[in-house]
């Protein structure tokens, strides 16, 4: 009796890591898988998001303690709540690297921009100072 399952062709000289279809097998090794995206750019997010709350928190500050006129501030409060949101968005991604520098610089980068975030926040809805 013959074997359903066997090919009537003759393999015995094809090698073993080429599939069936005479097609080489794909194997996924980690050594030849490329970096992830999050690897690849998690630093890059994390300077980034680092360096713009900074400069962010320096102008939150400057608006908390000495208020200009209205139009200016609220101008001002706005685009620094849209820079913390994209700052954090950009921490983020730093924060699901797996080297831990980058984890660490985006943790510095999350805490600023939360900082511009209450320092907007209180100037907005007036909470520290009446």
């Amino acid at each position: 009796m013959s074997d359903p399952t066997a090919n009537d062709e003759d393999d015995s000289d094809v090698p073993r890591h080429v599939a069936p279809g005479g097609h080489p097998a794909i194997r996924a090794t980690p050594a030849r898988r490329p970096p992830s995206l999050v690897d690849t750019y998690g630093l890059h997010c994390g300077l980034l998001s680092l360096a713009s709350g900074l400069v962010g928190l320096a102008v939150s500050l400057l608006l908390w303690w000495r208020g200009g006129t209205r139009e200016i501030v609220h101008l001002a409060e706005q685009a620094e709540i849209f820079s913390a949101v994209i700052g954090i968005t950009l921490a983020g991604v730093g924060l699901a690297s797996k080297k831990k520098r980058v984890r660490g610089l985006a943790i510095a980068a999350l805490v600023v921009n939360i900082a511009i975030l209450s320092f907007v926040l209180d100037n907005m809805l007036s909470l520290v100072r009446g």
